[in-house]
């Protein structure tokens, strides 16, 4: 679906849909790009792992990071729930983070 809308990933990442290849400061470059999107499962590692990689001086050296255009998102809609509802969720996260809306000021 993200592919079908334009979204596209640096050529570096494999996998069909996730980003497959284990971190390490030597690869963290890899996942420079204009947005980056961290699926979480909603684990306590998770949120240490996300921690860990925010901690390491390369981190702030990505184009992604100094944009600030990292962003969190639950891994059921964007991994697992491959039904209407989840298709649904993963384009309210788009908008939500790459489309411009404007605010509601009433």
């Amino acid at each position: 679906m993200l592919k079908d809308i334009g979204v596209q990933r640096p050529s570096s990442q494999i996998g069909d849909f996730i980003y497959t290849k284990k971190l390490s400061p030597e690869t963290l470059s890899e996942i420079d790009g204009d947005v980056l999107f961290f699926v979480t499962w909603k684990k306590q590692g998770d949120k240490e792992a996300f921690e860990k990689l925010q901690k390491n001086p390369l981190w702030n050296k990505l184009k992604v990071v100094q944009n600030n255009r990292v962003y969190l998102v639950d891994s059921d809609p964007w991994y697992r729930d491959h039904s209407i509802l989840g298709v649904n969720a993963v384009i309210d996260d788009l908008f939500k983070y790459l489309v411009n809306l404007p605010q509601n000021n009433s």
